[in-house]
């Protein structure tokens, strides 16, 4: 694993301990919660801030739901981005998150905010350019600092020569 997951326990659920591992977070709670059942997906936090913070959490897609084991609490959740959008105290806040549902109680909620690992990539379709109507040869080549070009420009029959470039960013399946 060796994953370095650190945890803020704002709801006073005691002693918290989450493991990375192909694409899942385990998270075990020691403090027996007494609850009912939990529901895992991907969920959505609003805040707002006017006459003091006021939030709500709802999940937007629920992956599962299952009965609280007694004395101990054990939640796998699948690493998805978090997203968030905020403009002075007001915003949503979209990420993996666990509802526990403690009767008679508050309901406690855990939200994974976890980079996920994906190294971004540079691939070149076409790493070598040459233009038939004048004498211009562009080099694309992509390596571990980045993206790199060369242009070579010679001959007559134009004043400049260059390259624009588009960038595109495409999410590869998992």
């Amino acid at each position: 694993m060796g994953t370095e997951v650190r945890v803020v326990d704002r709801a006073g659920v005691g002693e918290v301990r989450c493991e990375l591992e192909a694409g899942k977070a385990r998270i075990e709670l020691k403090k027996n919660m007494n609850a009912r059942h939990m529901e895992t997906g991907y969920g959505r936090l609003f805040f707002r801030y006017g006459k003091g913070l006021s939030a709500s959490l709802k999940h937007l897609t629920v992956d599962g739901k299952t009965l609280a084991d007694i004395g101990h609490t054990s939640i796998t959740l699948t690493l998805r981005e978090s997203v968030a959008l905020a403009r002075y105290f007001n915003g949503v806040l979209c990420a993996p998150a666990a509802k526990i549902d403690i009767p008679q109680g508050r309901d406690v909620w855990l939200i994974l905010l976890a980079p996920i690992n994906n190294s971004p990539r540079i691939d070149v379709s076409k790493p070598l350019l040459v233009a038939e109507k004048a004498s211009v040869c562009t080099s694309l080549p992509a390596g571990e600092e980045g993206l790199r070009c060369s242009l070579n420009a010679y001959g007559s029959g134009f004043k400049r020569a260059g390259l624009e470039l588009v960038k595109r960013i495409t999410q590869e399946p998992r």
